[in-house]
């Protein structure tokens, strides 16, 4: 999963932003983590209420939100690349 968000960052990276939430971790944790992992794109800690506000049932959980702001697909679980770049190119209007 990581690599295949790495893939899509690098590839997206001028009509996509993508942010990776760590649930409730320490951040020296979360920062060898990300460093160990390749992951080049931005990662927060997230607290119970942004869990809440996105929904979060399981990890991994991935969502896609459109320019406009609005969730428009979210993965509870692991994601292959082929699939995650589906969502990423019909929301971008790709597809």
């Amino acid at each position: 999963m990581v690599s295949s968000t790495v893939d899509v960052h690098e590839r997206y990276r001028d009509d996509l932003v993508v942010i990776g939430m760590n649930a409730l971790e320490e951040p020296d944790a979360v920062r060898a983590f990300t460093d160990e992992q390749g992951m080049n794109y931005l990662n927060l800690i997230a607290d119970e209420e942004t869990l809440g506000a996105y929904g979060v049932r399981g990890h991994p959980f991935t969502v896609l939100i459109s320019p406009d702001g609005l969730l428009a697909q979210t993965f509870v679980g692991y994601v292959d690349g082929e699939t995650l770049e589906a969502g990423v190119r019909t929301l971008l209007g790709l597809e």
